[in-house]
């Protein structure tokens, strides 16, 4: 699947549950793995997904590792 920057843009915040939140911003690690997961995945769009803390308060990639994912067609967890 193929979008464009914005609605890519929308579908990481709506992953997130961040579509009522315009200030927090989604962070760039996550659009790239989410682009990547679409390429092999075209249509494994309904899910919801919790990133993990960053170890260091400055680091721009996720945490440990272990977010969360929970797809809403089936609700179950990943």
């Amino acid at each position: 699947m193929q979008l464009t920057t914005t609605a890519l843009g929308k579908l990481a915040r709506k992953t997130l549950e961040l579509e009522g939140d315009p200030t927090t911003p989604v962070p760039p690690f996550y659009v790239d793995l989410l682009e990547k997961h679409l390429r092999k995945c075209p249509n494994d769009t309904n899910f919801i997904a919790e990133l993990s803390e960053p170890q260091n308060p400055n680091s721009t990639k996720g945490g440990n590792g272990f977010g969360l994912i929970v797809c809403m067609s089936h609700r179950y967890l990943l």
